[in-house]
């Protein structure tokens, strides 16, 4: 500290005084880099990095009921083992007999390219250097996360995709026109509940946990599922005594039947303001993945880069690569009703 104090006794009380000095001049420095050319080229090689951030950043909900898996090919092929039925009694001294599992009805799953190419001029990054160009960054991301969850939900909310009846359980379709309310989450729960293999006719034990519907519907949804009681409902004006089906009692039965609530407005967009899916996470759907998000750059300032060439301008193209379908139905119920939903 001595040795400093005497070396710059003229300029310089100390040594903090010595190291702010050289943090001043390290600003300077920088501020004179950022106010020529070089903050073209520096905004330039940030902007890939902005839209990874963003694509990461991006709320999506497709996670919470879609499973997952990588994929290698232009089409998966998904097959089920069909259940064998329950045990058979064997008689003393008599022989077990011989089972053969067989399979249900292939699936299969197509994956696709999707991705476009942002153009960005260097008098964009001259010139506007940090607002524009960073608002198109970060809408590139976000538009590949959203990609995905679209392509998600138009399946999920496509009704041919439901093609089970009572010859599948004990109650009927698992898609319709139901309107959401106390009776029509039991028509849900009970139809996939009641879901038996189509070749030997066992139960599969499905447990709905989540229930996925559009802002319109989430406040009559959280009311029915997560009230800690139960509102009495009498009846019509002709039969004044009728009390709600429910009986007297005041705990909510529904509270705590679906775990995860799930709001999208994909429901809207894709479908209707009161469509809903009851299903059980992870089973229906899958989102298998070729490659994950890519993003290349054509950013060289020099005859290489064509564009920047002809028209000195940059691209950036931005791909996800992947494919989305259903492999079992039998684990959801879409209903695409029209209506509000019902108190009963």
């Amino acid at each position: 500290m001595t040795m400093i104090n005497d070396k710059y006794n003229g300029g310089f009380a100390n040594l903090q005084e010595v190291l702010d000095g050289r943090s001043k001049a390290r600003l300077s420095d920088l501020l004179e880099t950022l106010t020529t050319s070089q903050m073209a080229v520096l905004l330039q090689d940030g902007l890939r990095a902005i839209m990874f951030n963003s694509f990461a950043g991006v709320p999506t909900t497709w996670e919470q009921f879609c499973r997952r898996e990588t994929s290698d090919k232009e089409q998966e092929t998904w097959v089920e083992l069909g259940r064998l039925g329950t045990l058979g009694k064997v008689g003393e001294g008599a022989p077990y007999g011989r089972v053969r599992p067989e399979l249900l009805p292939q699936r299969a799953v197509r994956n696709w390219k999707y991705g476009d190419i942002l153009e960005i001029t260097e008098e964009m990054l001259k010139f506007d250097r940090t607002g524009l160009i960073r608002q198109l960054a970060d809408d590139q991301g976000a538009r590949a996360a959203q990609t995905i969850e679209e392509a998600v939900y138009t399946e999920l909310l496509t009704a041919a995709r439901y093609a089970h009846t009572s010859a599948d359980n004990d109650v009927g379709n698992n898609t319709g026109t139901t309107t959401f309310s106390a009776q029509g989450l039991i028509t849900a729960f009970t139809t996939l509940a009641t879901m038996k293999d189509p070749r030997s006719g066992r139960y599969l034990g499905i447990r709905p946990d989540t229930l996925i519907c559009g802002p319109s519907l989430e406040f009559a949804a959280r009311m029915l599922l997560f009230s800690p009681s139960l509102m009495r409902v009498t009846g019509a004006a002709t039969a004044p005594t009728q009390q709600n089906i429910y009986g007297t009692g005041q705990d909510n039965v529904f509270r705590g039947m679906v775990k995860n609530l799930i709001v999208s407005p994909y429901v809207h967009q894709l479908g209707g303001q009161w469509m809903w899916v009851l299903l059980q996470a992870g089973r229906p759907m899958i989102m298998q993945e070729v490659e994950p998000l890519q993003i290349l750059q054509a950013t060289a300032r020099d005859a290489s880069n064509e564009g920047y060439f002809q028209k000195d301008s940059f691209a950036y193209r931005v791909r996800v690569w992947f494919g989305v379908g259903f492999t079992d139905d039998r684990y959801g119920y879409f209903s695409d009703s029209t209506t509000a939903p019902a108190i009963d």
